[in-house]
């Protein structure tokens, strides 16, 4: 897996580290086909646009997954691409690093595990009541636990 990465924040971040990141829970997920994904990296405000344009949720969120291989989801919603991209994910590193300081831990673990959720909702998965919430939640660490990143 490759990211296309885009920050459109005044966050400093480490590409390199994104994509060694991406691709570790590709592998994780045994998610073997080659393929690209973009990562557009946005302010509270513009994740507030587009959460209340997509979801009808006029708040602030973590992430966001645009699945392109859903019946009517616009290709390329964030970028210009060509070739496989199998979809977006649109993160806010401020609400990220909100909720870390929340929970008392890096926000570099806490960007991983709003990553393997969103990338577990570009293979599918959703939670649309308590159950398959609880089983995301529990993919979510099973697949952290995989990582073995120290953070």
């Amino acid at each position: 897996m490759s990211l296309l990465i885009t920050n459109l924040t005044r966050f400093q971040i480490d590409k390199k580290w994104l994509e060694k990141i991406g691709q570790r829970i590709w592998q994780v997920l045994g998610l073997g086909d080659h393929r690209e994904v973009g990562l557009v990296l946005v302010t509270p405000n513009r994740i507030q646009e587009l959460n209340k344009q997509f979801r009808h949720k006029d708040k602030v969120t973590d992430i966001l997954s645009f699945n392109y291989r859903e019946a009517g989801t616009a290709r390329g919603v964030f970028f210009g691409h060509t070739g496989d991209v199998w979809g977006d994910l649109v993160v806010c590193l401020k609400q990220i690093k909100d909720q870390a300081r929340g929970v008392k831990k890096s926000w570099q673990a806490e960007l991983t595990e709003v990553l393997i959720h969103g990338i577990l909702h570009l293979t599918g998965q959703n939670h649309t009541d308590s159950a398959s919430l609880k089983a995301m939640q529990d993919k979510t660490m099973s697949v952290l636990k995989g990582l073995n990143f120290k953070f």
